[in-house]
């Protein structure tokens, strides 16, 4: 059957739905990188908050532990300060029952002036007694300050001249009453030694706890002190710290979680293989839907192309049609050093049979034409209606010769009423037929159209019904 169809060139692969694919998946990995790191984020705020919630509860529990083991010293300078100083046995009497309920307070001191009077209990702080504070620098300096300050005073931790572990040392500055009309005057200390390690067991220090603290000092001078418990390093791991205030200056606490700061590792790697799993889905599905859109859009255009390229009443080309085709199979043949032969074929008084029996008649002879043009035409030729009664067949490979026998049979064909459907009341028409053969110099299928053009015109001057070469 001829080739009725417009002959494209084949087109390359269309490498956009795999692109749309591959720009959707990586925008799905790019949310889930972005969902990871919030996650990941996430997951460190409440770590991070995890550690400040212990560290307030903690440094709570430590101020009033310190507070309540303070109380011991502020108790007995209290005392001292109403009496104006102690009778012969009344210390030991008193500081056994204030040390009876403070476990962690080691021993407290009387200091009378500068000296060390008297300690409770005595055993194993001997020593101590009768010690000038003045000559002991790491000391001296301390009970100077809550001297000048008049107030109680929470010394950095240190180790004791009686030995033993780390100790805090509260001094309470005790002002006896002066005679009428003057201000205080300064009588002396009373010293409390905490022991540090069972204070801070007290206030829930263990090896059980979710984090590892450490404490500093910051004095009300400003004096950042070294750390006096737990890892230094900690402090180089970006630690949670909270400050709070005990009498003479602030401890700073600090503190990360027992292990580290944790990364989620299990919880990462869920979200990376979601984020690849989702991206290959939906990469595959815009792929898949691209190609679908691109085919339909394309199939919509060909078919408007199509439609814009045959003619409505008979199916064949039309001449916009025909000459792309054409153009396309004039560059084949010369490829392949073949010939085409272009036929023009026209219904003689078309227009008189219009007039005479109405267009019906007319539209009759040409459907009857184009039947028998498509009959005669090979699957390698070309049919077109160009306009009117006008036809055109390309033929692949003819000579003007084999051309002209095609000619003749088309022209005995519509002479028939037998053989073609014919115009109402006529016992067939006839057609006039130019024929021309494609040359080396033609640019274009146009050019061998003109010149079939000619030989047409030249059949219709020779009397019509006839073939010219």
């Amino acid at each position: 059957m001829a080739d009725t169809g417009s002959r494209e060139p084949s087109q390359g692969r269309d490498f956009v739905p795999l692109l749309v694919g591959l720009l959707l998946a990586a925008a799905v990995l790019a949310l889930g990188w972005a969902a990871e790191r919030v996650a990941m984020r996430s997951h460190h705020v409440l770590q991070q908050a995890q550690v400040l919630k212990t560290l307030s509860g903690l440094s709570a529990r430590l101020g009033g532990a310190l507070e309540a083991n303070m109380l011991v010293g502020q108790g007995l300078a209290d005392y001292v300060a109403s009496s104006g100083g102690l009778a012969e046995g009344q210390f030991e009497a008193i500081a056994r029952n204030l040390l009876a309920h403070r476990s962690e307070v080691r021993h407290v001191a009387l200091i009378h002036g500068t000296v060390v009077t008297d300690i409770y209990p005595r055993i194993g702080n001997e020593a101590a007694l009768g010690l000038d504070l003045r000559d002991l620098p790491d000391q001296w300096p301390a009970l100077r300050d809550a001297i000048e300050r008049g107030m109680p005073m929470l010394g950095p931790p240190v180790i004791p001249v009686q030995g033993g572990g780390l100790v805090l040392i509260s001094r309470v500055p005790v002002h006896a009453p002066a005679p009428r009309g003057q201000s205080y005057r300064y009588w002396g200390v009373v010293s409390t030694v905490i022991d540090f390690d069972a204070l801070m067991r007290r206030a829930g220090v263990d090896e059980e706890m979710p984090i590892s603290p450490v404490l500093r000092v910051v004095t009300n001078r400003g004096l950042d002190g070294a750390v006096f418990f737990g890892d230094p390093a900690v402090l180089d791991a970006a630690p949670e710290t909270v400050t709070f205030s005990v009498p003479g200056g602030s401890w700073i606490l600090s503190g990360i979680p027992a292990g580290g700061w944790q990364e989620p590792t299990a919880l990462a790697w869920s979200l990376r293989g979601g984020a690849v799993s989702l991206s290959v889905f939906i990469g595959w599905i815009g792929t898949i839907m691209t190609a679908q859109w691109r085919s339909q859009r394309r199939s919509r255009r060909q078919a408007m192309i199509g439609s814009q390229r045959h003619d409505t009443m008979t199916g064949l080309l039309s001449r916009d049609g025909f000459l792309r085709a054409g153009d396309h199979d004039l560059a084949r043949a010369r490829q392949e050093g073949s010939t085409v032969a272009l036929m023009l074929v026209d219904v003689d008084r078309l227009a008189a049979l219009n007039l005479a029996q109405g267009a019906a008649a007319g539209d009759q002879a040409v459907e009857a034409l184009s039947a028998v043009l498509k009959k005669f035409a090979r699957p390698a030729d070309l049919v077109a209606r160009l306009e009117g009664g006008t036809f055109a067949l390309l033929l692949a490979g003819a000579t003007a010769h084999g051309a002209a026998l095609v000619a003749d049979k088309i022209i005995h064909a519509v002479r028939h009423p037998t053989q073609v459907p014919s115009p109402a009341g006529q016992g067939g028409f006839s057609v006039s037929v130019g024929i021309a053969v494609a040359r080396d110099y033609d640019l274009s299928i146009q050019d061998v159209l003109v010149r079939a053009g000619e030989r047409l015109a030249s059949a219709k001057l020779a009397g019509r019904d006839r073939v010219a070469v």
